[in-house]
C-alpha cells in the first residue's frame, strides 16, 4: 500500500481563528488590484499544471460567460497581515455521466460548486483548508457537491480529501473515474534541441512520417494555427468532421463547444489549437489553450483513413515546431494515452476527478450508484478484452 504524505504544518495556536473567509463575487473581486496582484503572486508561489484555469484571466473569462442561474464567485482567506490564499469557483450545472465503452447510458443533473484548476491557491495548511471547506458548505446550500477536477495523486491536497475530519463531515468523497494518467512535455529553447533529445532513431522516423505524408499529399500538406476568431468556424466544422470519423458518438469539444464560446476564447488571446489538412481534407486537429509559456492541449483527434501516416504524429511535430518558436516551454496533454511515440520525452502524473457530495440520502444514492455501476463495467470490460470481444476505440485525447 502506497504511503501517503503528511497534511503539512498546521498554523500557530489562534492563527486559524485570526482568517475569515469571504465570498466575493467575480466583478467585484476581479475591480480589487490588491486581490488581482496578490492572485498572481499566489499563482507563482503554488505552480500547478493548470496554471491557466487557476489565473484572474480565466476566471474574468468563466464570469462574462455565466448564464442566468451560473455565477463566479471567489474565495479569499483574509487575514490581519493581508490575503492568506483564495480559490476561484464557479457554480454551474453538471451532469454525472454512466458511461462504458465511449458511449453514454445515463446521466444525473446536479448544481455543482467547481473550484477551477482542480485545487485551491492555499499553503499545505489543514485549518486553511478547513476554513475554506467551512466557508463552501455554509455558502453554497443550493449546490449537490463540490468538484475537483485533476486533483494528483500523492500530494497535500489528495490527502487532506481523503482524510480529513471537516470534508468527512460535511461530504461524501467520490473519485470519478478513477485514477488516470496525465502527460506533460518540457521543450527547449531550440526546436533542434528538441529534435536532438529524441535520439537518432525517434528523430529519423519523425522526418520520416512527415515527408512521407507530404508525399501522399502531392505536397499540399496544410499545417495551420487557428489562435483568432476569425478562423474557430472552420476549425470546429474541420475537427467535428474528423472526431465522428474517429468516434461516431464522441463529444465533440468538450461539451459541445459553439463557436461563439472558442471565438470568445480566441479574442483574449487563450485560443491556440492547430488543424493538418490533406488535399484540403482535415485528417488531425489539436483543440488546446495557451496562456505564457505553457499550452495546454485539451483534445486530439485524427482521421481513421489515413492512420498509416500517422496525422497526429506528424500534426504534433509541426505543432511542436511552431510552439517552440513562440517561446512555449511546456506542452500539457492532460489524461489520455498519447499515441505520439514520444514516450521518452514525456512525464506522466497520477490525478483524479474528486466529487464531494453533501451528505443527502439522493446524494447517498447517486454514489453508490456510480461507483457500482463503474466497477461492473470495469469487470465486464475486462472480460470482453480477455475473450476478445471487444477491442479499444481509436482514442479521441481528452483532458480532465
Amino acid at each position: 500500500m502506497m504511503s501517503r504524505p503528511p497534511l503539512g504544518p498546521p498554523l500557530q495556536a489562534g492563527e486559524f481563528d485570526s482568517v475569515t473567509w469571504d465570498l466575493v463575487p467575480a466583478r467585484i473581486a476581479l475591480r480589487s488590484p490588491t486581490t488581482v496582484r496578490r492572485w498572481t503572486d499566489l499563482l507563482d508561489q503554488h505552480p500547478t499544471a493548470h496554471r491557466l484555469y487557476q489565473s484572474p484571466d480565466w476566471f474574468d473569462h468563466v464570469a462574462s460567460q455565466c448564464g442566468s442561474d451560473e455565477r463566479a464567485v471567489l474565495a479569499i482567506a483574509c487575514a490581519r497581515d493581508g490575503i492568506r490564499g483564495l480559490a476561484p469557483l464557479f457554480v454551474g450545472h453538471d451532469r454525472l455521466r454512466f458511461q462504458a465503452a465511449g458511449r453514454s447510458l445515463g446521466s444525473s443533473h446536479l448544481t455543482k460548486l467547481s473550484v477551477l484548476g482542480g485545487c485551491p491557491l492555499l499553503p499545505d495548511s489543514p485549518a486553511l483548508h478547513d476554513g475554506l471547506f467551512h466557508a463552501l458548505d455554509a455558502g453554497f446550500p443550493d449546490c449537490d457537491a463540490v468538484g475537483l477536477s485533476s486533483v494528483a495523486r500523492d500530494t497535500f491536497l489528495w490527502n487532506y480529501l481523503h482524510t480529513a475530519p471537516t470534508v468527512r463531515a460535511a461530504y461524501l468523497p467520490h473519485v470519478i473515474d478513477g485514477l488516470r494518467r496525465s502527460y506533460a512535455m518540457a521543450l527547449p529553447p531550440r526546436f533542434a534541441d528538441y529534435l536532438a533529445g529524441l535520439g537518432r532513431k525517434r528523430r529519423y522516423n519523425a522526418c520520416r512520417q512527415l515527408r512521407l505524408f507530404r508525399q501522399h499529399a502531392g505536397g499540399d500538406l496544410q499545417f495551420d494555427r487557428v489562435d483568432v476568431p476569425a478562423r474557430v468556424p472552420e476549425f470546429v466544422s474541420a475537427y467535428t468532421v474528423v472526431a465522428r470519423a474517429a468516434r461516431p458518438r464522441a463529444d465533440i469539444l468538450g461539451a459541445g463547444a459553439a463557436d461563439w464560446r472558442l471565438a470568445s476564447d480566441a479574442r483574449r488571446g487563450f485560443l491556440c489549437s492547430y488543424l493538418l489538412r490533406c488535399r484540403s481534407v482535415p485528417v488531425a486537429a489539436i483543440f488546446g489553450y495557451r496562456h505564457g509559456s505553457i499550452c495546454h492541449v485539451e483534445s486530439t483527434v485524427y482521421s481513421p483513413a489515413h492512420a498509416r501516416f500517422s496525422p497526429g504524429a506528424v500534426l504534433l511535430h509541426l505543432v511542436i515546431e511552431d510552439l517552440i518558436g513562440r517561446g512555449v516551454q511546456r506542452i500539457d496533454f492532460g489524461v489520455g494515452n498519447p499515441a505520439y511515440g514520444h514516450s521518452s520525452v514525456l512525464t506522466v502524473r497520477e490525478e483524479a476527478s474528486v466529487l464531494l457530495w453533501r451528505k443527502t440520502l439522493a446524494n447517498r444514492a447517486r454514489r453508490v450508484a456510480h461507483a457500482g455501476f463503474r466497477a461492473s463495467a470495469a469487470y465486464l470490460r475486462r472480460a470482453a478484452v480477455g475473450i476478445g470481444l471487444w477491442h479499444r476505440p481509436a482514442p479521441v485525447m481528452r483532458s480532465a
